[in-house]
């Protein structure tokens, strides 16, 4: 009996395991056949991609309504991009028709809309730059607006607009599409703005018509876009507008605005750049006086020697500069007293290596030093040794006016005690030997104040000591 129920077992045993077998060849003939047959509608919608490339119009319609009947949007689209991908330039902007003819632009915007996975969103956008039309502009602004997307699509739709929007800055169009242009200029990429702005400000528009379109854009990078436009133009009558936008809340937007309207050198606007000397942005500050360098008022002079003391000594340092260029003769004193202090100093001479070269015998005849005796003396970069270039040029200037200026700059400088007698014993060697009478009489009352200094000095060091 037992023997009988284990043969039976192996029996059936052995016919699950047949069966078993059968049911796996089955599958796979099963799935081969489902592959081959996959792989044959694959190559058949390729061919029929191709062959759209090459149709008449008529044939075109027939070999659509064949491609639209092989499956849907979503099983035809990897194929398409696959084909797509391996075409000219020219075949590709022919194959970009069948995007939106096939359905799969529809199916875009739908994932856009509705899908909840970032990283299908931004497959999508994507694939809209690569094979959108123009038209599709405008829906990928309105993703790049939407204040709940994902920053990461957000980007996808910078990439995908500059993509799309080349085709529309290289033809006739651009006129035709002026406010799709100027909407172009809220997306955040400078080569996409700068490109944008040269278009807008050489197309043959009225100005005062585009202003309207430009007006209307109220986001950080399309306010910079709108001034590289007014840039451009160059045109003295738009400072009204400019000044609108130096109180805009960006300081991108502020700096640029103030340098705008410095080189309109509009006078109504001086109270502008004075205000924004106290600008809680240095770069803002900064401009502001670069605006006021160009303007030759004794205004000017006093509201900036008002600012001498600014926090960031970048600025102070431009400051003096401007005074300089402007020969405002009261910064003189406060510029050597601040130029005894090395940080400052540093600053200052940095300054100058940024300015033109034109401007160096100014700078030198202001400060008070022959800059031919400074060069031969002592060379480019030695300027710790700005109390030595004074003597020097006290000594052996031929310009009797640089020596008076020298020996002045001198008396205010914070001498060390052998720097104090040397220049003492210069004074007066100066006084009994220059040759220009002005000379000899100024070194002369120099060395009394410096006495009289020194004997006010000493009695307020006896008291402290004591």
């Amino acid at each position: 009996m037992v023997e009988r129920l284990l043969m039976i077992a192996i029996y059936a045993l052995s016919s699950l395991i047949v069966v078993l077998l059968i049911w796996v060849i089955l599958r796979e003939l099963f799935n081969r056949l489902k592959k081959s047959e996959s792989e044959f509608q694959s190559q058949l919608i390729r061919d029929l991609l191709k062959r759209w490339l090459n149709d008449s119009a008529i044939e075109r319609k027939k070999t659509l309504e064949k491609l639209r009947e092989m499956d849907s949007p979503a099983y035809l689209e990897p194929i398409f991009f696959e084909v797509f991908y391996l075409l000219s330039k020219e075949e590709r902007n022919d194959l970009k028709i069948l995007f939106e003819l096939l359905g799969m632009q529809e199916r875009m915007r739908k994932i856009l809309k509705e899908s909840p996975k970032v990283s299908e969103r931004e497959e999508a956008v994507l694939k809209m730059g690569r094979v959108g039309t123009i038209e599709d502009l405008p829906f990928l602004l309105d993703v790049f607006r939407d204040r709940e997307e994902h920053p990461r699509v957000k980007q996808c739709c910078i990439e995908a607009i500059y993509e799309l929007s080349e085709p529309l800055l290289k033809d006739s169009r651009a006129g035709a599409n002026l406010g799709l242009l100027a909407q172009l200029l809220e997306v955040p990429n400078v080569e996409l703005r700068e490109h944008l702005a040269s278009i807008l400000a050489s197309l043959p528009v009225p100005v005062e018509d585009m202003i309207p379109h430009l007006l209307r854009l109220e986001s950080d990078a399309a306010k910079e876009g709108v001034l590289s436009v007014m840039e451009i133009w160059g045109r003295p009558e738009l400072a009204p507008i400019l000044r609108d936008y130096t109180d805009d809340l960006n300081p991108v937007v502020r700096r640029k605005a103030v340098s705008l309207l410095g080189k309109t050198k509009d006078d109504m606007s001086l109270m502008i750049f004075f205000r924004h000397l106290d600008d809680p942005d240095v770069s803002v500050r900064m401009q502001s006086i670069e605006a006021l360098s160009h303007i030759k008022k004794n205004v000017v002079g006093q509201q900036l020697i008002k600012k001498v003391d600014d926090p960031d000594i970048s600025i102070q340092a431009k400051i003096f500069w401007t005074l300089m260029l402007q020969n405002y003769d009261d910064a003189f004193p406060l510029l050597i007293k601040k130029l005894a202090a090395k940080t400052f100093r540093n600053e200052f001479f940095v300054q100058l290596s940024h300015e033109k070269r034109q401007y160096l015998d100014n700078f030198f005849q202001f400060l008070g030093i022959d800059h031919r005796i400074f060069f031969r003396r002592f060379g480019w970069g030695e300027f710790d040794r700005l109390c030595d270039a004074f003597m020097a040029t006290a000594k052996e200037s031929q310009d009797p006016e640089l020596r008076r200026r020298a020996m002045q700059a001198l008396s205010l400088w914070q001498l060390l005690p052998g720097e104090r007698e040397q220049a003492e014993r210069l004074l007066r060697e100066i006084s009994k030997n220059d040759p220009d009478e002005k000379c000899r009489e100024f070194a002369t009352n120099l060395t009394k104040n410096m006495a009289k200094n020194v004997t006010e000095e000493t009695p307020e060091k006896s008291e402290k000591a004591s």
